[in-house]
């Protein structure tokens, strides 16, 4: 019998414990992964890459009217859920260098896909 694989939700709180963020942040990455998912109508993010993280943090900048450091804790909330649930799928990470990812964000993707056998140039979230 095959013990069925924990809901994606469930993934990402289990992986924010595993590495002891606080239980704050934890809340915080949960709800802007939650309103990442809403915004693209329920579509389950392995369907989403680049172009939909890029329109949800405009649509956060522009409608949401949010301060830049909101903007960038959304994005590390959606970093993680790429990196921590094997959602990675393949692009360079200097792609993002230029768009939204710190420097943080890059090396530990680089260090995701280490870890998982991938490649030096490591990957972060791919469109289509």
């Amino acid at each position: 019998m095959q013990i069925p694989q924990p809901k994606l939700l469930d993934q990402v709180r289990d992986r924010i414990r595993v590495k002891h963020y606080s239980i704050r942040t934890e809340h915080a990455y949960v709800d802007w992964i939650k309103r990442f998912i809403y915004f693209h109508r329920k579509r389950h993010p392995k369907e989403l890459g680049a172009p939909e993280v890029e329109a949800f943090l405009t649509h956060l900048a522009v409608d949401g009217n949010v301060a830049s450091s909101t903007q960038a804790q959304a994005l590390s909330a959606l970093l993680f859920l790429y990196m921590a649930t094997g959602l990675v799928k393949p692009t360079t990470c200097h792609t993002f260098r230029h768009s939204f990812a710190t420097d943080d964000d890059l090396h530990a993707c680089a260090e995701s896909q280490r870890a998982r056998g991938g490649g030096s140039a490591g990957s972060l979230i791919a469109g289509g």
